[in-house]
């Protein structure tokens, strides 16, 4: 279990309703999620500093930032709006998340760590120099630099310490990319709240990380056996801008799917931009992904599956090659 979280003062709050995010399984659900997101994230930043960094809320008060790092990563800053505290999830780059924290005039306490790799712990030490009092959260299956509080499956913990319990965490583990690889669940209290899913290198939008230190069977476990029984609007934060690599290897397995098609073309408008395209949603990923759409007819018939982990595997070994 989780060593104790350090506890730190919370204010009540009132979280205002968002109807409507869960995501349908059609293309004109996926837009509109998107055209509601935008809209709230207007409303949740009133408020906050101006800084180049685009926010999703998970309501009123708690909202998380992108912090883009090195080429094609992802740093996230889960931040308590009315405390001014801000939780880092797999800060590869420190530099790029103490800019970030400053410009957003947070105050950083807590790091989660997903798995070992360098350019999510990379932050580790040089953030524990920088920020007095930090505490490092990680996986307790693998060694992670500067490792303060050891996480396993079934952990949970409150993501600020406060004992109202605001922000209920709970820790997946999801061996494959790396034999010790964990996920975050976070789950906001209060009317209209969102859930989250914080999958570092397992789930991607429209694929997943590769099998490096793990099976087929495990990847299948971790997608469809665990994380696809969230919450359809539970939003998926990934830690890499691998999207439109994704969904051109999904269009080959599936060329017909029309929630492709519409994740497709959002994409490619966000991209012309230069604007992220993490988070998803879980309901939209069930619709388009070929990972945790593996047990679907359509799939395993594209493949020449035997069974879903038959297709997990080969959608892997398509995926490493670039085609089917």
């Amino acid at each position: 279990s989780p060593r104790v979280m350090q506890e730190m003062p919370q204010k009540s709050w009132s979280p205002f309703m968002r109807a409507g995010l869960g995501v349908a399984a059609l293309g004109f659900g996926v837009a509109a999620y998107h055209r509601r997101r935008t809209s709230l994230a207007r409303y949740a930043t009133a408020s906050m500093p101006e800084a180049p960094y685009p926010a999703t809320p998970l309501s009123d008060r708690f909202v998380v930032y992108t912090v883009p790092m090195f080429d094609d990563n992802y740093g996230w800053l889960i931040t308590d709006t009315e405390m001014g505290t801000c939780v880092a999830v797999d800060p590869g780059e420190p530099g790029a998340i103490v800019r970030a924290v400053e410009q957003l005039g947070l105050q950083l306490t807590r790091v989660l760590i997903t798995h070992k790799h360098g350019d999510h712990t990379g932050g580790n030490t040089s953030l524990k120099k920088q920020v007095p009092g930090l505490e490092i959260v990680g996986t307790g299956y693998e060694p992670i630099p500067g490792l303060m509080v050891a996480v396993e499956e079934g952990d949970k913990f409150d993501l600020f310490g406060s004992p109202q319990n605001l922000t209920p965490t709970s820790v997946i583990a999801t061996p494959c990319h790396t034999k010790g690889h964990v996920v975050f669940f976070v789950e906001p209290q209060g009317p209209g709240a969102v859930p989250a899913l914080f999958s570092g290198d397992t789930l991607f939008v429209g694929g997943c990380g590769r099998f490096f230190e793990g099976t087929a069977n495990q990847m299948y476990d971790n997608l469809v056996q665990k994380i696809a029984r969230l919450p359809d609007e539970t939003l998926v934060f990934c830690a890499h801008e691998y999207t439109e690599s994704n969904l051109s290897f999904a269009l080959q397995v599936e060329p017909d799917n029309s929630a492709l098609q519409a994740k497709v073309k959002w994409v490619q408008d966000q991209r012309a931009q230069g604007l992220p395209t993490v988070p998803s949603t879980l309901g939209e990923e069930q619709a388009y992904n070929p990972f945790m759409r593996c047990g679907q007819a359509s799939v395993m018939a594209r493949v020449g599956a035997s069974s879903p982990v038959d297709s997990m595997h080969l959608l892997r070994e398509g995926k490493n090659r670039g085609q089917i």
